[in-house]
This record gives C-alpha cells, structure tokens and sequence, in this order.
C-alpha cells in the first residue's frame, strides 16, 4: 500500500484536496438554493378594467413591491399615456393583505362567458387582476355579464377592484375625456 501512495503521492495530501473539493461543493450548492429562493420583493399587483361597448374607461395598472407604480390608459380616461410613479411600499403591501384577506388564491380563476356562466348580460366590462409573488402568478378574469355566480364568488372580485383603484388612487388619471 505504501508503494501506491509513494507512486501517487502523499496521501494526507490527497485526503485535503479530496474534502476540500466535496466542501466547495457543498457550499456552492448550498448558496444557489438559497439565491434561486424567490422572495417578496418580487411581488406585483396588477388590475385591468376591460372595455364596454359604451363609454367604460379601460385601463390596466399595476403596482410592485418597491412601489412602482405602472399606469396604461387606452380608452375613455383622461391619462392615455404610460405614466410610472412612485409609492411607499407600503401601500403595495397593504393591497396584497387584501388579495389575502379575501383569499384571492382560492377563487377561480375565470368568470366570463363560456365558463358556464348562465345568461351573459352583453356590453359590460371586465376586471382582470393578478398577484405575482414567490415566482408563481395567480390571475382571475370576472366579465360583470356573468349573471349566474353567486355574490359570495364575485364580491371579492370587485372589492379587490375598487381597492386597488381607492389606495393606487388611479381616479386622476381615469375621468374620461374620449
């Protein structure tokens, strides 16, 4: 045995660089689980009021956790731009105890025609809205014609709605001019 390390060289040595290598190993590992975690600052609220066949203003908005906010008029508001301001975070975070609060995660995601949905009430909006954290986006679409659901499905729908719209305070840039 001592001719085969004397051939290979000192073992001691070779032992070192042998767990040397395994601890770099382990520890590179260790640090790209922990990077790849996402966290909440990847948080984004989003909400888009869809079109009517009337004079509905049609807008999305969105909001991320470090206070971005993110506004796109299209149709029937007064700010057609894309505009970005800034808020405290926050606010952010109070919307998302919202999405919570009325347990966002749970609801279907789609309340619109074509999801069984009984007689459609034609030339209303919709309300898409969204909640991105952890990496995993969750997004409901609810069409205001949809006449079948029960007010304990859709309520939360447009509380979430007119909160957004109350704390983001989007009603400066949505008094339509078209």
């Amino acid at each position: 045995m001592k001719a085969y390390w004397k051939q290979r060289g000192n073992p001691q040595g070779v032992l070192f660089y042998l767990l040397l290598n395994i601890c770099i190993c382990v520890s590179t590992f260790i640090i790209s689980c922990r990077t790849n975690e996402p966290d909440d600052t990847s948080v984004i609220v989003s909400m888009e009021r869809e079109p009517c066949l009337g004079f509905c203003p049609w807008y999305a908005v969105s909001a991320s956790a470090g206070g971005t906010v993110t506004w796109m008029g299209k149709r029937y508001v007064k700010e057609k731009d894309t505009l970005s301001v800034h808020i405290d975070p926050a606010i952010v975070q109070r919307i998302v105890q919202e999405f919570d609060r009325v347990k966002f995660d749970a609801i279907a995601d789609r309340f619109a025609a074509g999801v069984p949905c009984g007689p459609v009430a034609t030339d209303l909006p919709g309300l898409n809205l969204s909640l991105k954290r952890f990496g995993v986006t969750k997004s409901v679409n609810y069409y205001y014609g949809c006449t079948e659901y029960p007010d304990s499905l859709t309520k939360p729908l447009i509380h979430l709605g007119t909160f957004i719209d109350s704390v983001l305070q989007t009603g400066k840039w949505v008094s339509a001019t078209d």
